[in-house]
């Protein structure tokens, strides 16, 4: 429509809306210190601390990470490969391309992150094909997020985590 309007076609965008796109944040989001961070990392389940880590020094998606293949980790030159993602929508569970064209690419990984994920890789078998982060025994039907039954817990106060200032 907009081009419409650009080229004479049109005297009016009939579908703009007022307003739209100026919204403000209710809560502005602080994010985690160095410190809070590795606590955090240190309060998860061993299997996630490497995907934690990743979250917060690569600005991977939870998607993405929840997707991420053992080959998409080159721990040799310190690069992830996104790829693929996952999304829930009504309650369906959509494994497909990142978020944009843009959103697939490679990341460079902190040298201090490699070991995490050798160390990862190493404790949990599986096919280079398999899934970077170990997957627990799950009673929900959604394979791609693993930490599906931690997060409501950890909501409702029934997960132990670090005390944050």
């Amino acid at each position: 429509m907009g081009t419409a309007v650009a080229e004479d076609i049109l005297a009016a965008n009939p579908c703009r809306i007022r307003g739209a796109g100026t919204t403000k944040r209710v809560k502005k989001v602080k994010p985690a210190t160095v410190a809070e961070l590795s606590a955090i990392a240190e309060a998860m389940p061993e299997r996630y601390r490497a995907m934690v880590l990743m979250a917060a020094w690569c600005a991977l998606r939870f998607g993405e990470l929840a997707e991420l293949r053992r080959k998409d980790l080159d721990l040799a030159r310190g690069v992830v490969h996104v790829r693929r993602g996952v999304t829930r929508a009504n309650g369906e569970v959509h494994v497909g391309t990142p978020k944009s064209d843009e959103a697939t690419r490679d990341v460079n990984m902190p040298k201090a992150l490699i070991p995490v994920w050798s160390n990862t890789s190493r404790s949990t078998p599986g096919c280079a094909g398999g899934p970077a982060v170990p997957r627990a025994q799950r009673r929900t039907p959604c394979p791609q997020h693993p930490l599906q039954g931690l997060l409501p817990r950890a909501r409702q106060g029934r997960t132990a985590r670090p005390a944050l200032p």
